[in-house]
């Protein structure tokens, strides 16, 4: 603490500002890790990781302005570090890679959990070989099975406004409005071949297995398949909308995520 707090250092008859040095090379070394740790989210699964991180080189700032260094503000740094160019940019690097690795399509949403579940597997390395990096590494090795409220709260946490207000258009508005589009089409275009059988009796337990039999053996189309996926994808869309809802607090006056999810659709019907 005492050498990093002298401003005025006498080195072979040169003044040196130590404390100055020492506090722009540190600015430079917690901007290059919080970049790196931007480019680490190459899947949406590591968001809770990477937030984490995040949070500890917070830490870490707090800390060395206590021992007299006058480092940056630690949110100036972050904005860099992310490539926001001003407060509330929609265009930065951190929310053009959220958007890019988003991808719930291939999930499968389990309505009791409350989490969306993938067999698709990838890896989570300490970033160095040490028991804390480790620790962390194991304590979100779950994360990585599944994306649920973890991952919910971190992305809130992670993004400014004007960034999530980028990553609901392109993710969620724009998925259900496309693809919601495209299972009309597709509908459209096989409706004529699907032939449903009317119920025996409403009442009929056995009327209703034998509805639903008959009718799913009736439906052969080679875009059915296509069909259900475009379903599929606009259903884990208004399933990830009420989950965010529920952490997301009100954007510009909106005060419900799920109002404007429900307007486009009736407006695409």
């Amino acid at each position: 603490n005492f050498v990093v707090k002298q401003s005025k250092l006498q080195l072979l008859g040169s003044p040196i500002n130590f404390n100055l040095i020492t506090s722009q090379k540190i600015n430079e070394i917690l901007e290059k890790e919080m970049s790196d740790l931007v480019f680490k989210i190459t899947d949406f699964r590591l968001v809770p990781y990477v937030h984490e991180m995040i949070q500890i080189l917070k830490k870490t700032h707090q800390l060395l302005v206590r021992s007299g260094l006058y480092i940056d503000d630690f949110d100036t740094i972050w904005k860099l570090a992310r490539g926001a160019s001003h407060p509330l940019s929609p265009v930065s690097t951190l929310a053009a890679t959220v958007i890019n690795v988003f991808d719930v399509s291939h999930m499968i949403y389990n309505c009791l959990t409350r989490r969306f579940l993938t067999s698709k597997k990838i890896n989570l390395v300490p970033p160095i070989n040490e028991k804390w990096a480790e620790y962390i590494t194991k304590l979100h090795s779950q994360d990585i099975h599944f994306i649920g409220s973890e991952h919910i709260n971190a992305i809130v946490e992670l993004l400014d406004e004007g960034e999530l207000r980028s990553f609901i258009s392109c993710t969620i508005m724009g998925i259900i409005e496309s693809d919601l589009q495209k299972a009309i089409e597709v509908y459209m275009e096989i409706a004529s071949c699907l032939r449903l059988l009317p119920v025996k009796s409403k009442d009929d337990l056995d009327g209703f297995y034998s509805f639903i039999s008959d009718a799913y053996s009736e439906m052969s189309h080679p875009m059915l398949g296509t069909l259900y996926n475009l379903l599929r994808n606009v259903g884990n869309m208004i399933a990830f909308a009420y989950l965010l809802e529920t952490e997301l607090k009100p954007i510009g006056g909106n005060l419900s995520l799920m109002s404007s999810v429900v307007q486009l659709i009736r407006e695409i019907i």
